[in-house]
């Protein structure tokens, strides 16, 4: 049997590059690789991930200082042995200053979020910012085996007394045996400020590679 090894700085090469993920500052997308390769250098073990930009139009909008990948290993048929904090499915953010930040969980992205995310202030910007969650927040749910949708008719914007609810779903799109969604709601205040994320992922995987 033949066998492939490839080498950390080989599958930042060869991963996609974005089409259009470049932050306000000028980082772009090859500088974020970079970072992102540097970062992993400290890491002994982490060697063979595949990094893959997020280039999604809403993300941008919401949160456009600061570039966003999944870096990727293999799970399946046999899972890679990994270092801590690694798992097989990672999102990480490049900051402008080109720091990177490990994004472990939803909690790392809503105080991400918190601190990032500019005054929403109206509708459309409730909007961007959902969207926003909705596409980052799948990868805490991705095996590499789910796509996910996330349906116009589902987004709901709602005007409170003392701000913003914005509401939504990414919807598992139904193959091989997947199923499920990940509900949210974001709570602005009057000023727009993120005061409250609630969110409930119902996911079943289907059958995957033996």
């Amino acid at each position: 049997m033949n066998c492939v090894i490839i080498s950390l700085v080989f599958a930042i090469l060869l991963a996609p590059f974005g089409s259009g993920q470049s932050g306000n500052d000028g980082i772009t997308d090859r500088a974020g690789r970079e970072s992102l390769g540097r970062w992993l250098k400290n890491l002994n073990g982490s060697q063979g991930g595949l990094i893959v930009s997020i280039d999604d139009d809403s993300v941008g909008k919401a949160l456009p200082s600061k570039l966003f990948y999944v870096l990727q290993y293999r799970q399946y048929p046999v899972a890679q042995a990994l270092p801590e904090p690694l798992t097989y499915n990672n999102l990480v953010a490049v900051l402008p200053d080109a720091k990177v930040l490990l994004l472990a969980d939803i909690n790392a992205l809503e105080t991400l979020f918190r601190s990032s995310l500019a005054p929403v202030k109206g509708k459309t910007e409730a909007a961007t910012a959902l969207k926003a969650w909705l596409r980052l927040t799948q990868e805490f749910n991705q095996d590499g085996s789910f796509e996910f949708s996330i349906p116009d008719n589902a987004v709901e914007i709602r005007a409170e007394r003392n701000g913003i609810s914005a509401s939504g779903k990414a919807v598992v799109v139904p193959a091989s045996g997947n199923r499920g969604e990940i509900k949210v709601q974001l709570i602005f205040d009057s000023a727009g400020k993120l005061t409250k994320v609630i969110e409930n992922a119902q996911i079943i995987p289907g059958r995957r590679p033996q």
